[in-house]
């Protein structure tokens, strides 16, 4: 008895070799083949700023602007925001060191500008548990300023710290930090 290829056989045999092409399509993506990346992708490598996931960040920036080391207010209506980069992204759990730039703006004049602000180098702890980087269970430790910031930073950071805040150049934190208080100041 020989086996005749009908329209209905021919759709069937075609929509099974069609769903193996998707398969084997998402397949490649999963492991790992370079797509295009999507502004999501794009926005969360910007975001997560050299750590592990792209919640990190935020969330310290987050406990940053709940310290007054970090951000105050020296005029009404001023809006304070901090950027971060990891030191160290090659480690993964905390004790995280970071480099961070906070500053404090208001708009005058139609135009936002910076009226105060800081930068340096602090080590970030957190308990290394499973959670959503709550606020309120970061701790810190930065170097004091003046003659006491080379000895603070030697006794705090590892030695590989040291020399990487050596040589940090701030500039893409500060960019980050005027384009934010420029998409987000009214």
């Amino acid at each position: 008895m020989m086996f005749e290829w009908d329209s209905k056989h021919k759709r069937a045999l075609f929509g099974i070799y069609f769903a193996m092409l998707i398969f084997g399509i998402a397949l490649l993506s999963w492991q790992g083949i370079p797509q295009k990346e999507s502004e999501h992708q794009k926005t969360a490598e910007i975001i997560s700023n050299g750590f592990g996931n792209d919640r990190i960040g935020p969330a310290i920036e987050t406990y940053l602007l709940t310290q007054k080391s970090f951000a105050w207010k020296t005029r009404p209506g001023s809006q304070n925001f901090c950027a971060v980069q990891n030191l160290m992204p090659e480690k993964e759990l905390f004790p995280l060191y970071i480099y961070a730039r906070c500053g404090e703006f208001i708009k005058e004049n139609g135009q936002i500008k910076e009226i105060s602000g800081m930068s340096g180098p602090i080590k970030i702890n957190y308990p290394n548990e499973l959670s959503f980087y709550d606020t309120a269970k970061f701790t810190h430790e930065a170097p004091r300023d003046g003659s006491l910031y080379g000895e603070d930073t030697k006794r705090i950071f590892p030695k590989e710290v040291v020399e990487r805040i050596a040589g940090f150049d701030n500039k893409g934190l500060v960019e980050s930090l005027n384009a934010r208080a420029q998409r987000e100041i009214r």
